[in-house]
């Protein structure tokens, strides 16, 4: 049974309820946000909440069983939340907290309402969109293992186990040029062709620093990236980390050396071969 402050519980029993809605965002580079839409910032629990008017709760929804929550709050951008860093993709998946305080309180207290994550975030003409995901949403997706001939595993997951922190897998570098935001191109590197397809290219300098993208080619030093980086890429420094294509032979095999945790049936026999005539 969920217990709320006599005070807050007072107050929404009231003619004219002084209630505003906070919001508390954990990015997951461990940056964390508090906002308040409300005039003035406020000071809940030892932790300062940020003035911010802007923020609007709507469409606010709670099932019972198994079905998963679901709202819409609006933020307005500012110097916190900037367009370049909702399109970079950096507050996705961020943990979310969504509460609601008695601001004239003289000692204001949290009714937590929803804990989740962030889902899309739309930017629209001066504020973005932000879909929350209760906590059930992890039960929604599929947990059964189907048979197929390529790995289910993560690279240097819990379960391929492989460490591709440190050299070969992980190497750093320098941009000699760029074509464009989809692509570089350093001349020094000297791996196969392949070798980083499918890895992850992280600057670690210039205006995308601490931007990530997946690559989707490598050849002759030349990366080609599945989405473009937000920001004019420039001769910046980078760390990359060799890509898994999930192929048994090609990749646990002859590049990682790691065919005894491979999660997948390559030997799997499919329909056209057990059809085959003798």
């Amino acid at each position: 049974m969920k217990t709320i402050d006599a005070g807050l519980l007072a107050t929404y029993r009231s003619a004219a309820p002084t209630i505003a809605v906070c919001v508390q965002v954990t990015r997951r580079d461990a940056q964390v946000f508090r906002w308040i839409g409300h005039d003035k910032s406020l000071t809940i629990g030892g932790n300062l909440y940020l003035s911010a008017p802007g923020v609007q709760l709507s469409a606010l929804v709670s099932t019972e069983g198994f079905g998963v929550d679901n709202s819409e709050i609006t933020i307005l951008e500012d110097s916190d939340i900037t367009r370049a860093d909702i399109m970079a993709g950096v507050w996705d998946g961020a943990a979310l907290q969504i509460a609601e305080v008695d601001w004239a309180a003289a000692v204001p207290v949290l009714n937590v309402l929803k804990v989740g994550k962030l889902g899309n975030v739309i930017p629209k003409r001066g504020h973005s969109s932000v879909e929350f995901r209760d906590l059930r949403q992890a039960i929604q997706a599929p947990h059964e293992t189907v048979l197929q001939p390529t790995c289910r595993y993560r690279l240097g997951d819990a379960k391929c186990t492989k460490n591709v922190s440190g050299a070969p897998f992980t190497v750093t570098g320098t941009v000699d040029s760029s074509a464009s935001q989809y692509s570089i191109t350093d001349a020094s590197r000297v791996e196969a062709a392949d070798y980083f397809g499918e890895g992850t290219l992280t600057f670690t300098s210039g205006l995308n620093s601490g931007l990530s993208q997946k690559i989707k080619t490598f050849s002759a030093g030349v990366f080609v990236f599945w989405q473009q980086f937000i920001h004019p890429i420039g001769t910046d420094n980078y760390t990359v980390t060799a890509g898994c294509r999930m192929r048994f032979t090609e990749d646990c095999i002859g590049k990682f050396d790691n065919a005894v945790n491979f999660g997948g049936e390559p030997n799997k026999l499919n329909p056209d071969t057990l059809t085959a005539p003798a």
